[in-house]
């Protein structure tokens, strides 16, 4: 009988074929890397686009900045004032002005309270004796005088404030005026919400609780009338 030989696998298609399912799953593990990579490609899209849009954000503000300054650069003031105001000045504006507010009228009141109250207790003990009387009445008087006093120092002590920052600095534009420095100025608009008089050869205008002046003697009389005629069509006459 004749044997049938059987056919025998070569080594080398064995390990052809080992290498081609090796192969197969170095395919399959390359793309699924190229799957995430294009599952990544998006968010990094995204992230680029916010970033430009931040960049752009920033940019158009630093331009809205440059823009701004170059118009305040271009807005000069009609008048640009240094000066200097004295104590007398001053003290002359501040009293006229009621500058105090509640504490000159509390003084006031103070005052008409003692004067009534001394010759009150005045007439009492001339008319039954009572030495108590006499007492009160220079209690009165005592009264008057305190109100006095305390009036006098608020407005010396303010005064010695108001000498500790001289000189004004004052500019002046169409629609408003700046009292300080550039950096720091306080801003009043010509808009109708303040009051101003011309008092003793001084201008003075009314800011809430304070005042502004400027003495005639500061500056020539055309600066002046310049600078009154601004004040005075931008503020309301003080109520006298």
């Amino acid at each position: 009988m004749e044997e049938k030989k059987v056919p025998q696998e070569d080594s080398t298609e064995k390990s052809k074929k080992v290498e081609t399912a090796e192969d197969v799953l170095k395919r399959i593990e390359e793309n699924y890397d190229l799957d995430e990579d294009l599952d990544e490609n998006p968010n990094d899209e995204e992230e680029s686009e916010e970033n430009q849009e931040e960049e752009g954000l920033q940019k158009s503000s630093e331009q809205q900045e440059n823009q701004e300054e170059e118009v305040e650069e271009t807005d000069p003031p009609m008048i640009d004032l240094s000066y200097e105001v004295n104590q007398e000045e001053m003290s002359n504006s501040l009293i006229h002005s009621n500058f105090s507010g509640g504490n000159l009228i509390m003084s006031i009141v103070a005052c008409a309270i003692g004067g009534i109250g001394f010759f009150y207790y005045l007439i009492k003990a001339i008319s039954s004796g009572i030495n108590n009387y006499y007492l009160l009445s220079l209690m009165c008087l005592g009264i008057i005088a305190i109100a006095t006093v305390f009036q006098i120092y608020m407005i010396k002590s303010h005064v010695k404030k108001m000498n500790d920052k001289f000189p004004f600095r004052m500019r002046v534009y169409s629609d408003r005026i700046e009292m300080g420095p550039k950096e720091n100025a306080f801003v009043m608009e010509m808009n109708g919400q303040y009051r101003s008089e011309i008092y003793k050869e001084m201008l003075i205008v009314y800011v809430k609780r304070s005042i502004v002046i400027l003495p005639k003697r500061c500056c020539d009389e055309e600066t002046f009338e310049k600078i009154y005629g601004i004040v005075k069509a931008g503020t309301k006459p003080r109520k006298k």
